[in-house]
């Protein structure tokens, strides 16, 4: 809010522990965005365009392995941590990214009004407007950036 009120562009990632559980198939990205609103709500309460943006290349950056098991999700929520194995150059674990290229693309600006209080109903909104814009967004630029066979899940 600090960066924000004193006309400070920020960078929000989206994802953490749950997208990570999510992360088996090469072919398929997902965004774990649909239920979540506070980026949107920090957007509308200090009246801050939302500027939706995709890294096309970063699943190349390393390999992983997370394990599978039936309580890990629950667990992992709770802690907000997911044990995940990462691979690096050379294919070591914790070495540093594997060469790739990677590509920002970014969208159409959201603008948004200035709401001390948003509603539920213009968060969902406003929501629904990042979520197609990232969807349009990964469709129009994945061919270009070798992702042609991907697809885009939006949970």
């Amino acid at each position: 809010m600090k960066a924000l009120d004193a006309g400070t562009s920020i960078v929000v990632c989206p994802g953490g522990a749950q997208e990570v559980i999510y992360m088996e198939k090469d072919e398929e990205i997902i965004l774990y965005i649909k239920s979540r609103f506070g980026l949107v709500k920090l957007a509308l309460e200090t009246g801050t365009p939302i500027v939706p943006s995709f890294c096309f290349g970063q699943r190349k950056t390393y390999s992983f392995w997370v394990p599978q098991h039936a309580g890990l999700q629950k667990v992992c929520r709770k802690f907000g941590f997911v044990p995940v194995m990462f691979f690096g150059y050379f294919g070591l674990p914790l070495a540093p990214p594997k060469p790739a290229e990677l590509a920002l693309v970014t969208g159409h600006p959201i603008a948004v009004p200035q709401v001390s209080d948003p509603s539920p109903e213009l968060l969902q909104q406003y929501q629904r407007l990042l979520i197609a814009e990232m969807e349009r967004i990964f469709e129009d630029n994945k061919v270009v950036h070798g992702m042609g066979a991907c697809s885009l899940k939006i949970i």
